[in-house]
């Protein structure tokens, strides 16, 4: 429908609103991942510690926005199905997650109800206290 091409549309102009303003800071704003690692072979992304967000990919492939309260970008891209993702912040993580119907969140030890439905993208934030 059109709706849902206005909002990849408005989605990847604030993705790249995003990354533009992170390439303008120093690059120690930025979260690299170690030389030992790709970006997709990489479990666990740091920013320290407060709050914890497990995804998997459970039932289907998904793809995953997560950045913390500084909007420093600690992941973008797809997760194949069965993989898993730890995330970690000082106070806040913010996460878009498309085809929101095949991730389960586990939140600072929490399992979180289903997020949406396949194919929905669905964005959220979780803190210290969530």
């Amino acid at each position: 429908s059109l709706v849902g091409l206005v909002q990849i549309v408005v989605s990847n102009i604030r993705v790249e609103q995003v990354a533009a303003q992170l390439a303008s800071t120093s690059p120690t704003a930025v979260l690299t991942p170690s030389a030992s690692a790709t970006p997709s072979e990489q479990s666990t992304f740091t920013t320290g510690q407060g709050v914890e967000v497990i995804v998997n990919t459970t039932r289907a492939k998904s793809w995953l926005f997560v950045s913390d309260a500084q909007g420093r970008i600690l992941f973008n891209g797809q997760l194949s199905q069965g993989a898993s993702k730890v995330f970690t912040s000082d106070s806040r993580l913010d996460l878009k997650v498309g085809n929101a119907g095949g991730v389960d969140l586990l939140v600072n030890g929490k399992q979180i109800p289903a997020l949406g439905l396949d194919s929905q993208v669905v964005s959220v934030s979780y803190g210290v206290d969530s």
